[in-house]
């Protein structure tokens, strides 16, 4: 039963609970209402006496009426509404006023129950008097309420602050209990505290506490009060700061030091109000005085013996903690000097101060400062300096808290720590003590969190320091001041680089080297890096502007096959969505999935492939059926290879709707840019499958033309390795002539066209579709199917026929041209004028091959005329610029026959 008591009555809680009554200045209240209560109990007699002679007499000319009775109703419902409005809002009422209402009600009451007095009823058996009693009670009633809910709330509040504090972002406060010390300082704190303990109570001592701003002085002087006992010691906090000015800081602290002394001495007041008027600090003459311009003279010297008197017949220490010493002015500086050093040098007092060296010695000037010493250093009977520790301590704390602020997987843990380990001594440059530590972890989270997934963590670490530390720096680094682009010739053209003429002297050039490396071996999967132009501002706007978030992609990984497609579909119809998911699924590592996300990135990777084969999603679903690249992940993975080929084809046969992946891979196949045994799937597991589709779709109207022909390009038997000439297949030529046949419309339409896709109009040739001999068998099956066309009227069909009578003329090659103007004009032309200089060349060779070779019987005056008809024919040909073919073997032919001509001569 002790044992119990003792848990619940201890001298912790006793403490809290009486600095709390204190704090609240409960114990004067309760014994005023107790001091008000004895009176009353005591001269209860003479009291009602009085209330008889005095209060009665006017209270009896009180007649009620409905008049009355109306208006105290309405004061009835105005006082319960601002009762109710006062409750809502958690009105707070002055602590008297309460003490009163709850007096009055009380008084009432007993008198009203006692029935000493007959009282005027107001409704029924309800009297004034009950009303105002129940005024009064709930007015006490509804005080005490508020009171007590924001004291409720106020804790709540504090220990939801202190969650966030823990869980969201990180105060700059100082520590308060060595748990929380992340230095270990536990130890210099325990000895400076026993030193303190052990200083003379006889003597004033003055203790300096000293380190560069932002390593924890406050947080040092906390731990040493967690070991000094109040028992020992009253404890004194004084901030400089606070006072109004440099001039009322002595007055403040003298002020303070009174209300100490005043609960061991009630002289002291007095004595420390003369003191600081002997220090000309107030002025505390009488009115008479300051009427008759009276000035007292006081004894400085032996009011201040006085209070050191005072000082010492306590039975505690005290303790003055003197903090933000190094922000103070040169004046304020000054002033504190003057109290620790002469004006509050007291008997049995210690000051504690804690300020930065450098920072003191800088406001206080040049004419303050000597070679040998600090000047404040003569002010201070013993110098503590915080010892230093190892950088590890922060870069182990930026670590923590980074990973507990993120909640951070395993890559992102290891990412943070890899780059705060290996990039150590860039971050003691950017990040020297505790305090920067604190703000940059919380600005690194707020902004992170906006990109996550979206950058790399150590590039943004990096990013983010520059930010930290370099403000100006961090926003010409946004502006591109310090990057830029390179040559197509010689780098990547989505890449930025470092300029060249970046200042050696720029102090983020060690980071910007890092961040954007010049020989960038990376520039081939620069996805979310910083340099890659797309990604870049990711790493300062801390918002995401392209289309697709890393959340969203990584969902896939999870949804039902269903939900993955109709995803999906969605983004491909966009180029920046199907940009970003090539990118995303380009730059997983196949080596980091679990067997179900692999199986999941393999399907996505097929299924995309499908929707978009003439993107780079076709090289990686090359990559996911590559042996090499499967190597070891059937064991890793527990993946069984073969209905992992199974799903893949299952999803390929299903979706690629036109075929255009899987025929590409038979394509490279038969051309021998794939190998068949380096990959898992093989032709004999598409082809079949391939031909099948096309002749079915050869026999669809609905089908699109265009598709079917792409189609039939890629239906290759086999290539002749030397001449690399492509034989379609037999079957899916026959299907498709025999579709052409039935309706020739688009075959003839599309027939002819430009030869080559050339950057200058003027400098192309006029080429045919290039397997028509296969289709058709051999130059007279097409040629009448072409006249066929023309007598028909078949769209295009002049133009054809035009081109078949060049084409031939040119020993069946495309028709080149340079600078004969545009060449697409002449298609759109129908080739007419080609074909006019076509028959004109005819018409010359049949007049040629009227000149005979042999002329040996020829009289004088034929073989002149042959002469110069050659000569004539010959000028012609250099005059109709229709460079095919027939035009150099007819002035081959000219040429002969002028040699032989010429022998004769």
């Amino acid at each position: 039963m002790m044992n119990r008591i003792s848990h619940f009555i201890n001298k912790e809680k006793l403490s809290k609970t009486r600095a709390w009554a204190n704090e609240h200045a409960l114990i004067r209240y309760v014994l005023v209402f107790l001091t008000i209560a004895y009176v009353l109990a005591t001269y209860k007699t003479q009291f009602m006496a009085w209330y008889d002679n005095n209060i009665m007499p006017i209270l009896g000319y009180f007649i009620s009426n409905i008049w009355i009775r109306l208006l105290t109703f309405i004061l009835c419902v105005v006082a319960i509404y601002d009762i109710v409005r006062r409750v809502k809002v958690r009105y707070q009422y002055d602590k008297r006023i309460v003490l009163m209402l709850f007096f009055v009600s009380v008084v009432l009451a007993y008198y009203r129950l006692r029935g000493d007095y007959d009282y005027v009823n107001w409704i029924w058996f309800i009297s004034y008097v009950d009303v105002i009693i129940v005024f009064c009670i709930v007015q006490a009633v509804a005080a005490i309420v508020n009171k007590f809910r924001v004291l409720y709330t106020s804790c709540n509040n504090k220990d939801e602050k202190i969650a966030n504090s823990k869980d969201s972002i990180l105060n700059d406060w100082p520590i308060e209990s060595k748990v929380e010390d992340i230095f270990d300082l536990e130890d210099e704190a325990v000895k400076l505290a026993e030193k303190i303990k052990a200083l003379d109570r006889k003597k004033t001592w003055s203790l300096a506490i000293t380190a560069p701003w932002g390593t924890g002085k406050t947080s040092f002087l906390n731990l040493i009060l967690e070991h000094i006992s109040e028992r020992d010691f009253e404890v004194v906090r004084f901030i400089p700061r606070d006072s109004k000015s440099f001039k009322t800081i002595q007055e403040d602290f003298l002020t303070s030091i009174a209300c100490v002394l005043s609960k061991y001495d009630s002289r002291c007041d007095n004595t420390l109000k003369d003191y600081m008027a002997s220090l000309q600090l107030i002025d505390n003459r009488g009115l008479v005085e300051k009427t008759l311009n009276f000035y007292r003279i006081w004894n400085k010297d032996s009011l201040k013996d006085s209070i050191k008197r005072s000082f010492a017949s306590l039975n505690k220490k005290v303790l003055i903690l003197i903090d933000d010493f190094d922000r103070l002015s040169k004046d304020e500086i000054l002033e504190v000097l003057k109290l620790i050093d002469s004006n509050a040098a007291f008997t049995n007092m210690v000051f504690l101060t804690a300020y930065d060296k450098e920072q003191v010695n800088k406001s206080l000037g040049e004419s303050f400062m000597t070679e040998d010493a600090y000047f404040v250093d003569k002010f201070f009977n013993l110098e503590f300096s915080i010892p230093s520790r190892p950088y590890s301590y922060i870069s182990r704390y930026i670590e923590d808290k980074l990973c507990k602020f993120l909640n951070a997987n395993e890559s992102e843990k290891k990412d943070i720590q890899q780059t705060i380990t290996n990039r150590s001594s860039i971050f003691e440059e950017y990040i020297p003590t505790l305090r920067d530590a604190k703000r940059f972890i919380n600005q690194f989270v707020l902004d992170f969190k906006q990109v996550r997934g979206d950058v790399i963590i150590d590039e943004f670490l990096l990013v983010k320091l520059i930010k930290y530390r370099y403000s100006e720096l961090y926003r010409s680094l946004y502006k591109k001041e310090f990057v830029g682009r390179k040559s197509f010739l010689y780098s990547s053209v989505n890449i930025w680089y470092l300029k060249d003429e970046i200042d050696d002297n720029t102090k983020i050039l060690p980071i910007l080297k890092l961040l954007f490396p010049k020989d960038n071996n990376a520039a081939r999967n620069s996805y979310k890096h910083i340099y890659d132009m797309q990604s870049f501002d990711n790493y300062f706007v801390n918002q995401i502007y392209s289309s697709l978030r890393i959340r969203d992609m990584q969902a896939l990984f999870w949804c039902e096959w269903d939900d993955v497609t109709s995803t999906i579909d969605k983004w491909v119809d966009s180029d920046d969505n199907s940009r970003d998911f090539i990118d995303y699924l380009d730059s997983r590592n196949m080596d980091y999935f679990s067997n179900k996300t692999f199986w999941r990135y393999a399907e996505m990777v097929a299924y995309l492939a499908c929707k978009l084969p003439n993107s780079r999603a076709y090289w990686l679903f090359l990559r996911i059926i590559s042996n090499e690249k499967l190597k070891g992940y059937d064991k890793k993975y527990d993946l069984n290879l073969d209905a992992y080929k199974n799903r893949l084809l299952d999803i390929v046969k299903n979706s690629d709707v036109k075929l255009t992946l899987i025929t590409n891979i038979h394509y490279e196949y038969k051309t021998l840019k794939l190998q068949e045994n380096e990959e898992l799937i093989k032709d004999d597991d598409i082809w079949p499958f391939i031909k099948e589709k096309f002749i079915q779709t050869t026999k669809k109207t609905s089908a699109t033309e265009d598709d079917i022909l792409n189609w039939l390009y890629r239906c290759v038997d086999n290539m002749e390795e030397t001449s690399r000439k492509l034989y379609l297949d037999k079957g899916c030529i026959d299907a498709y002539r025999k579709r052409v046949e039935e309706n020739p419309d688009y075959y003839i339409k599309t027939f002819v066209r430009l030869g080559m896709v050339s950057s200058d109009p003027e400098w192309n040739s006029v080429a045919c579709e290039p397997f028509w001999r296969q289709i058709f068998g051999n130059e007279p099956v097409f040629e009448n199917f072409l006249s066929e066309c023309k007598d028909n009227r078949i769209e295009k069909s002049d133009l054809v026929w035009n081109f078949w009578q060049l084409y031939k003329a040119n020993e069946f090659e495309p028709i080149s041209y340079e600078n004969q103007g545009p060449v697409q004009e002449k298609i759109d032309n129908n080739l007419v004028e080609e074909v006019r200089k076509l028959e004109i060349m005819k018409h010359i060779e049949d007049k040629v091959s009227q000149i005979p070779e042999k002329i040996d019987s020829a009289s004088d005056e034929e073989k002149a005329k042959y002469k110069q008809l050659l000569i004539n024919n010959k000028n012609e040909l250099d005059n109709i610029n229709l460079y095919i073919s027939l035009n150099g073997r007819l002035k081959r032919t000219i040429e002969k026959k002028l040699k032989i001509l010429s022998d004769y001569e």
